[in-house]
């Protein structure tokens, strides 16, 4: 990239542009430096982007900070960002477990949040098809929640 710069310079525009640019040396710092400062701009400015948008995707409701700086403090702040993956895990399990109450009133609701039943003659659970059971349904309702949230949104 810098040797491509270098060579793009024609004669005339050296001469033009003084001294500077005759010696090599001095000419090819100043190219490396160019080059290297617009590309640390590009990761600065592509950074800033992906923050932004992650922000937004965790905290939507929040006002997005302006700034690189103010971006990576609050993502600084892990308690803050733990605390948003927990609130989203309880919204989600709450959101579950309310239709389960819906659709089954009889279910102990207190004995789901205690976890999984003692297994039987002390062995343990094998927790993989249960999950993989309810695979699509947890999508299916994540996809219902979400619907519900951009209608609620799109009313504001």
């Amino acid at each position: 990239m810098i040797a491509i710069c270098m060579n793009d310079l024609t004669q005339e525009q050296l001469q033009a542009s003084g001294y500077f640019w005759v010696d090599h040396d001095r000419a090819l710092a100043l190219a490396t430096l160019q080059d290297r400062a617009s590309r640390v701009l590009y990761f600065l400015k592509k950074s800033q982007s992906c923050l932004r948008n992650i922000y937004q995707t965790m905290f939507s409701l929040d006002a997005i900070p302006s700034s690189l700086l103010d971006l990576l403090a609050k993502f600084q702040d892990l308690s803050a960002v733990r605390e948003c993956v927990r609130q989203q895990l309880v919204d989600g399990t709450k959101a579950a477990l309310s239709l389960v109450r819906l659709h089954r009133p009889d279910v102990d609701v207190a004995a789901v949040a205690g976890g999984p039943p003692t297994p039987p003659a002390g062995s343990t659970w094998n927790m993989v098809p249960h999950y993989q059971a309810v695979d699509r349904p947890a999508e299916e309702i994540v996809d219902f929640f979400e619907e519900q949230t951009n209608v609620l949104l799109l009313q504001q």
